[in-house]
């Protein structure tokens, strides 16, 4: 599905590796690398949810916080250990990230008609 002109769209990456996982220590220099806040990088790994709600929320919550300064660029890194024995678990995070990602999207696309409107006024 695309996007019209003007409206975010973001990346979604999936990497498969043999190589070791990122650390939590890792991620801070990641986005220093990316030019990216410290506060605006997050590595999770999916055995530490016990359901998909608690997924959910975290995602959600780091996918929608406003700053106030209206940047919405994030980094969120969800690691897998032994992806291959677990398939489903990774099909059912992409899917739920997917729609936790287009959820934050439209709340952004809605801030920021709130805060033209408000600036026009």
């Amino acid at each position: 599905r695309q996007r019209q002109a003007g409206q975010r769209t973001g990346l979604s990456l999936q990497v498969t590796t043999h190589s070791r996982l990122l650390s939590q220590t890792d991620i801070p220099e990641l986005a220093r690398k990316l030019r990216l806040a410290a506060t605006d990088a997050c590595c999770l790994l999916l055995q530490q949810f016990h359901t998909e709600q608690q997924f959910c929320r975290q995602v959600s919550e780091f996918l929608g916080r406003d700053d106030g300064t209206g940047n919405v660029t994030r980094l969120l890194v969800i690691q897998c250990d032994e992806g291959d024995q677990h398939s489903d678990l990774l099909a059912c995070a992409r899917h739920r990230l997917q729609e936790e990602r287009e959820k934050a999207l439209r709340q952004f696309d809605n801030l920021d008609q709130r805060r033209r409107v408000s600036l026009q006024t």
